[in-house]
């Protein structure tokens, strides 16, 4: 008994499309990935700091720096350092994917132009996160450390896990 496989009669993109969707989904899904680590790395940290913040015992001094870590993690917009700026790439992203995985076409001027923009902003808020964990989060972990308090984690990338944002109110 043997398999053959063919082509759908209704798909008429070439192969050299099919071959750009293909490299197009790849790039997303990298994207994709990228945004998933820095929000779930994110994630991970605020959620010591809050901890942290929930502590009677902790120092005036110490509070305020890591009140200030917080402030850091998730100011507002899109273009943020912090979380934000991770989840909004991701959802243009993830619609992106849905878009792409189901057409059977080269992607289009505009898909590509969105995967760009979407990546630039993933890739900026990566180095923003890097030279935050560097910078504050390295100095808050060696004031932690000497006030006899543990340091704070960043989960390696296969260990994030992402917690679902709660949802928005709806007004009426």
């Amino acid at each position: 008994m043997s398999l053959t496989v063919t082509e759908d009669p209704r798909v008429t993109a070439s192969a050299a499309d099919l071959a750009q969707l293909l490299d197009f989904q790849h790039a997303v899904q990298a994207s994709l990935a990228q945004a998933y680590v820095g929000t779930g790395q994110v994630q991970a940290v605020a959620a010591q700091l809050a901890a942290l913040q929930a502590r009677s015992t902790i120092e005036a001094p110490l509070r305020a720096s890591i009140t200030a870590l917080v402030a850091q993690l998730q100011p507002a917009g899109a273009d943020a350092a912090g979380i934000a700026a991770f989840e909004h790439a991701s959802g243009e992203l993830a619609a992106l994917a849905t878009d792409a995985g189901s057409a059977d076409a080269a992607p289009t001027a505009a898909q590509r132009q969105v995967l760009s923009a979407a990546a630039t902003r993933v890739d900026a808020a990566q180095r923003r996160w890097q030279a935050l964990q560097a910078g504050p989060l390295a100095a808050l972990n060696a004031r932690l450390v000497q006030a006899g308090l543990a340091a704070i984690r960043v989960p390696m990338p296969d260990q994030v896990q992402v917690q679902p944002v709660p949802e928005g109110q709806d007004r009426p």
